[in-house]
């Protein structure tokens, strides 16, 4: 069972995109996707027009072009996601209780509503998961494809704490998944991968980066990046332990503290440096850079691997 692992990373999911077009022309085929903030909106879009084959099998290398298309169609400046509220508007609310983000995401909503039906994503062929965090209580819930209000949790998934509002389900706030988890591996093993394809937003180790911190908008988004590089670095570290000590025949661990995990191979696709884009100030050419990222770094991968 192949399965699509998808970490978030905001803006920086057009070099997923990039990335996710290459490796579906060249012949893989999910059974399974995980999401985590862009990961998820992704994966859904990917899910969802998969949906909208049925019950003819996906052509994955005509979905990967249809997702870079869709970047560079709709996503070509921050107004596109996101409208900015005023200093005045900030301040007040903080004031009097009632802060919502620093940014509104109203823009972001309308895509997510007009681009990905839920009719077409219940009916897809393919297993997905959305990760996102129930603030009230701490705990990540995977929303899957019986959820209710699946959009609503795909859309809380991508909400990057403090500068997004709150996504209300019901009358429980939930927040980017990101909080707790970026690449959602734990998911697609216990869905029973056999070979998972992992595309990250972030490189292995982070290192320096320039950002404006009199911008509160730059501020928040940079100890968000610093706080979900760490969790990221630790769940790729951990499957990579996992694998290291496991049988290469794919049998279970009987015993000791890995007892019940088993090898899975995991290709994991990641920017070498840094991408120093910002969601308040990104351009169409910045878009088209990232997703000519993302398909060179996933040739790479998967050439090393014979894919």
């Amino acid at each position: 069972m192949q399965a699509l692992v998808l970490g978030g990373g905001s803006i920086k999911g057009a070099f997923q995109a990039g990335a996710l077009a290459e490796i579906l022309s060249r012949g893989f085929a999910p059974d399974v996707i995980t999401g985590i903030s862009v990961g998820a909106l992704n994966g859904a879009f990917l899910t969802e027009r998969a949906g909208r084959a049925a019950p003819t099998a996906p052509d994955w290398p005509a979905l990967g072009a249809e997702l870079v298309r869709f970047w560079t169609d709709n996503v070509t400046r921050p107004d596109d996601l996101i409208a900015r509220r005023s200093t005045g508007s900030i301040a007040w609310g903080a004031l009097w209780s009632r802060f919502d983000g620093l940014v509104k995401t109203d823009p972001l909503r309308a895509l997510v509503r007009r681009e990905i039906l839920e009719a077409n994503l219940r009916r897809s062929p393919v297993a997905f998961h959305a990760g996102t965090v129930n603030l009230a209580d701490g705990e990540i819930v995977y929303a899957n494809l019986g959820f209710p209000n699946l959009l609503e949790y795909i859309i809380a998934s991508t909400a990057i704490p403090i500068m997004m509002p709150l996504s209300m389900i019901g009358d429980r706030p939930y927040y980017d998944g990101g909080l707790r988890d970026i690449a959602p591996l734990k998911q697609a093993i216990d869905a029973g991968a056999t070979e998972i394809v992992c595309i990250a937003c972030q490189p292995l180790r982070s290192g320096a980066a320039s950002f404006n911190r009199k911008n509160l908008l730059h501020l928040v988004d940079r100890v968000v990046t610093v706080m979900t590089d760490e969790i990221l670095r630790n769940d790729l570290e951990l499957a990579s332990y996992i694998n290291e000590y496991c049988p290469r025949d794919g049998t279970r661990v009987e015993s000791g503290p890995l007892r019940g995990y088993r090898y899975i191979p995991i290709r994991i696709i990641q920017p070498a440096v840094p991408i120093e884009v910002q969601l308040d100030s990104f351009t169409a050419a910045d878009i088209a850079t990232m997703l000519d990222l993302g398909r060179y770094a996933a040739r790479e991968v998967m050439g090393r691997a014979g894919g």
